[in-house]
This record gives C-alpha cells, structure tokens and sequence, in this order.
C-alpha cells in the first residue's frame, strides 16, 4: 500500500509537470553562442589550466571547454584544454577511483576528434585502472571508490553510484574508436547495463543514487522514497545516449539499452519544470531547479535527438531546456558571465537532496552548460 500511494503520487508530479509543457526556444542561435563564448571566456580569465585538478568536475568542465570550440571555433578554447592535460603530463596523475578518470574523455576526444594524441598516455592510464585495476563487486560491477578503504561502511559509503557511469564509460567508446579494440565498449556496455540492471526503478524508470551489492542487495535511496537526483540520472541519461551513438544497431546490447533509454526519457521529459529546468529531486517541486543537471540532461536530450536516437518530443523539452539555461546566467556589466545555481557535491541521503547549497562558477555546473549550447545548436542546424 506504502508503494503504491508513493507511485500515485509521483504520477500526479508526472501528469503535472507534463500539463505545463509548451514553450518554444525563445533565444537566437547569436544569443546562445554569444552567452557560451562569455560564458568559457569568463572561466578562462579567471582559472588558469594548470590552476585546476584531475577530477570528476573538472574533467566535465574540459570536454564541454572542447564541445565550445567545436561551437565557436575560437582557438583559444582548444589551447587551453591542451594547456591542462599538458600541465597533468608533467606533474603526473594518480587515478585509484572514478572521480579521478573523468578528464581522460576530453584527452580522448582530443585524439579522435582532433587528431591530437599528445595526451594518449593520460587516457591509457586511466584505462589501466578501469579495465585491471579496479575493484569490482561480486557482479563485476566497478566499485565508486575504487582502491579508497572505506566500503566497510556500505550505507555511507555504498558500492556504486551512477556518477560513475560517465566518469569512465565514454572514454571507453571513444578508447575502442581509436585503437579498434572492441573490449573497451564491451566492457562499459557490460558496466552500463549491470547499474541500469541494479539503480533503475521498473515503475518510476528514474534511477536511485547508488547500490550496494550482495549480500545486502539494496538500491539507495530506496526506490520507495521516490528521491531521484537530477543529476545522477543526467550522468546515467547521458552516457546512455553517448553508448547508442558508438554501438551498431546490430549489437545483441543495442534494443535492450534503446528500451532503457526510452523509459528514463519518458520520465525524464515528464518531470521536467514548466521553466525547462529539472528540480535537484525530479518528482519534489519544492526543491530547487538544478543547473548542472538540467545542463547535462538537456545536452543528452539534444543530442540524442539530433542523432534519432530520440524523437520529436524529446528534441521539444531539450529547446525547453536550453530556454531554461539561459535563465541562470548572469551577465556582469563588464562583459563576465556567469553559471549560476549548481549543487555542490552531493552524496546518496535523500534527506539531505534539497538541503544541498547551490553555488556559481562550479565546474561541472560550467561544462554541462557549454555541452547543452552546442548541443541545441547542433539540433537546430545552426
């Protein structure tokens, strides 16, 4: 009875959310590449490359720096994302959990992209973890903290978290792309769908922040609780529609993960705010709306339509999206702009979800922007 009067509810959210839908993209195509060309300027004048560190956030920030160039063709952009993985050639990267594999997908995007395999020893590094050295559970699955001592305490520290999923399973596509060795996507194909298998609701199709494997066998929050973060369903979101653009339509993987992506998007659609934006807890309308995750949601949205992996209705709330988007910047009279409105770091305690502070400038919260805008311009064809 308990589960049933929770999904009632989340279907009133749904139905909701989905009444107020209906807006169009409001801003010109000039508005969304002068905001993006402000916005990466503004984070270039005030951090150095070599001021920022190996890790999850940052690594977000350098591939949306690098989906801007492809945006605005400003070389300055391509200088400074080549200026950091440099600055971590000489110093040295110590990767031993997810959080420290995430930059290693704009090092490989460099070289499959741009032809610029400078940085290659960067992303065999990381791979070196991902496929031999992480710990796994007793489903194969890769734990979040990797080598970190700490799964003693599984209920503050679970197994995994779908932060994780984007952190290393593009890489793996484009690792494979490069050096025709299909293992790498087949084992993030296999990673993939072992947390979609373990993290995804079959009645609400939003997934839960983390698991913890056998014995305990449990998915937390509980789905019970109807707490699904934005931005962990953005991470899982967008790496499902980054693994259906690299895999072949023949692949035994690619309807079951098609399936997947379908229901989460359906959701995902349905929770969206009549701002365009997504609240911090998708089916609670009290929280707050989120910038990074509606930024990465939006960016899977647009792309993932623009590549017909999703339809019409999908590309109309990634316009939404980015109408939305364009409501947290904030332009400062001497020409800075500013991302406003992204979640600090954020652990799996629903009862913390809506208390998380929000803060400008936040490195991920930067990136998903600058992925959203070239995204939706990729879209419309503009």
């Amino acid at each position: 009875m308990k589960r049933l009067s929770a999904v009632l509810i989340a279907a009133a959210v749904l139905l909701c959310a989905a009444l107020a839908h209906g807006a169009v993209l409001r801003a010109t195509p000039e508005e969304i590449r002068s905001a993006a060309d402000g916005v990466a300027r503004t984070w270039m004048a005030d951090e150095p490359a070599s001021s920022l560190s190996w890790n999850w956030g940052e690594g977000v920030l350098l591939f949306g720096i690098l989906e801007s160039y492809r945006m605005l063709g400003d070389e300055s952009l391509l200088t400074y994302v080549e200026d950091y993985m440099q600055y971590h050639m000489d110093k040295g990267i110590r990767v031993f959990w997810s959080d420290k594999t995430t930059p290693a997908l704009a090092a490989a995007e460099l070289a499959r992209r741009y032809n610029i395999s400078t940085y290659l020893p960067l992303v065999d590094q990381v791979m070196t973890y991902v496929m031999d050295e992480a710990p796994r559970t007793q489903q194969g699955l890769i734990y979040h903290l990797g080598k970190a001592p700490l799964h003693f305490i599984p209920r503050v520290f679970p197994d995994l978290w779908v932060d994780s999923l984007f952190h290393w399973v593009p890489t793996m596509h484009r690792v494979s792309a490069l050096t025709g060795d299909a293992a790498f996507t087949s084992e993030g194909v296999f990673q993939l769908e072992g947390f979609l298998l373990n993290m995804q609701d079959p009645v609400t199709s939003l997934l839960t922040h983390a698991y913890n494997d056998h014995p305990l066998n449990e998915p937390m929050p509980a789905y019970e609780e109807l707490a699904f973060w934005a931005r962990g369903n953005s991470w899982v979101y967008c790496t499902l529609v980054d693994t259906l653009a690299e895999l072949p339509l023949e692949d035994p993987a690619y309807p079951r993960l098609q399936a997947r992506l379908e229901r989460l998007d359906a959701a995902i659609r349905a929770a969206q705010a009549p701002s365009g934006l997504f609240h911090t807890v998708l089916l609670n309308e009290t929280t707050y709306e989120e910038t990074a995750g509606s930024a990465l949601l939006t960016y899977g949205m647009a792309r993932g339509a623009h590549l017909g992996i999703l339809g019409a209705e999908t590309a109309d709330a990634a316009l939404r999206g980015m109408e939305g988007l364009m409501t947290v910047l904030v332009h400062e009279a001497d020409g800075r702009v500013i991302v406003n409105g992204t979640s600090v770091g954020t652990g799996p305690r629903p009862n913390l979800y809506p208390y998380i502070p929000t803060k400008p400038q936040v490195t991920y919260g930067v990136g998903g922007w600058l992925m959203a805008a070239q995204a939706v311009l990729e879209l419309i064809g503009a």
